[in-house]
């Protein structure tokens, strides 16, 4: 059995093996957290970087099929029914590549999976103008709770995730924007009234579970 390298710890393991002809290869093995957001982790970026030009290098990784973001969830059953679903789109479709919630209809495209959320969001922005007129539009989305935080382990720092329980499920108001937390999949859907008067604008949200 060759002994691990340097660069081995926490899900990464390497070996250093030479054939007669004097050929180096480096073996890996790795596996792919459910907690890294974006690929590729810091660990494999050093594999690749440190091992990659000093000979051949051959990896071996999970398919990591629970992944949401980045795995192949096409091949686990587990995958769609892990996280909460949330429908999630944008103000414009000019500066983001969500689609804009003007479009909104309740399809699949504005559909997303929300792996560090309990809780769905629609946020309303309120605009005054000069003129007297008030403009309101909202945005969805998964509500933000991921907290992330640095450990060490094995001589390597690792970043760690959790989901945080800080929302009401109610609607809280920011500013010019309001913010409305919702729990169960597809919530954020509600239709919303507005009613105006000249002392503020009330919104009454209706949480319903179908788009209407």
């Amino acid at each position: 059995m060759l002994p691990p390298m340097e660069i081995s710890g926490g899900d990464t393991t390497a070996v250093r093996m030479e054939a007669r002809a004097g050929r180096v290869l480096f073996v890996g093995s790795i596996y792919l957290p459910f907690e890294y957001p974006d690929p590729p982790s810091e660990v494999v970026e050093r594999l690749f970087t440190e091992l990659g030009s000093r000979g051949n290098l051959v990896v071996g990784c999970d398919a990591k099929a629970h992944h949401f973001q980045w795995g192949s969830k096409d091949t686990n059953a587990r995958g769609p029914t892990i996280a909460i679903q949330c429908f999630r789109c944008s103000v414009t479709s000019g500066i983001d590549v969500l689609p804009p919630c003007s479009h909104f209809d309740g399809s699949h495209q504005f559909i997303v999976d929300c792996p560090y959320s309990t809780m769905c969001l629609r946020t309303v922005y309120t605009l005054y103008l000069n003129n007297g007129i008030t403009l309101h539009t909202f945005t969805l989305g998964c509500a933000p709770q991921r907290q992330t935080r640095h450990v060490l382990r094995n001589g390597f720092w690792e970043e760690e995730f959790t989901v945080e329980e800080i929302y009401p499920q109610d609607c809280v108001k920011n500013k010019n924007n309001l913010n409305c937390y919702c729990r169960g999949n597809l919530c954020n859907s509600a239709k919303m009234y507005f009613i105006h008067s000249k002392i503020e604008h009330i919104i009454i949200f209706a949480l319903l579970t179908k788009f209407i």
